[in-house]
């Protein structure tokens, strides 16, 4: 079952690179949907709600394509990138990044009515933790910040 699928991704794979005009082809994009069914939700059953949402704004190692997800395993310890999304499910990570601009107009267009106006602002990880945050109680006995320098890639979208 699973090699059967296998093989006809590796033949369409394989196929692309004969078709003329191959090199026009445009890379894969990822749809965000979850986001959408998350929204329609909020508006639908919670139209007062504000809202904080954290998450990664890219990944290294992702594989190709916009809104490309990281896809990744485990062995031996070792942590080890994936080419593909189509893995066996239960044996590795698939991690999307979140476009937070693409974010931000999606939460306008779906929760907001016309005319309704809500503050919504997209701050980067260290600037929200600087603004919102305890940052002297993060700090390491070395000086070091680890919750603002190590998250270069993380960003928050805030409501009110």
């Amino acid at each position: 079952y699973n090699h059967k699928y296998k093989t006809f991704f590796y033949f369409l794979k394989r196929l692309k690179t004969f078709l003329p005009f191959s090199e026009n082809l445009i890379n894969p994009e990822f749809i965000p949907t979850k986001q959408l069914i998350l929204f329609d939700v909020l508006r639908k059953y919670f139209p007062q709600h504000n809202l904080i949402i954290s998450d990664f704004s890219s990944l290294p190692e992702a594989i190709q394509g916009l809104n490309a997800p990281l896809v990744q395993t485990r062995l031996s310890g070792m942590t080890i990138p994936c080419s593909t999304y189509l893995v066996k499910q239960g044996y590795f990570d698939i991690m999307f990044p979140t476009d937070f601009q693409n974010l931000k107009d999606l939460y306008r267009k779906v929760c907001l009515q016309s005319g309704e106006t809500k503050l919504i602002k997209i701050y980067a990880h260290r600037k929200f933790l600087e603004q919102w945050g305890d940052t002297k109680a993060t700090k390491t006995i070395s000086g070091e910040n680890p919750m603002l320098d190590w998250f270069e890639n993380v960003k928050f979208l805030i409501t009110q």
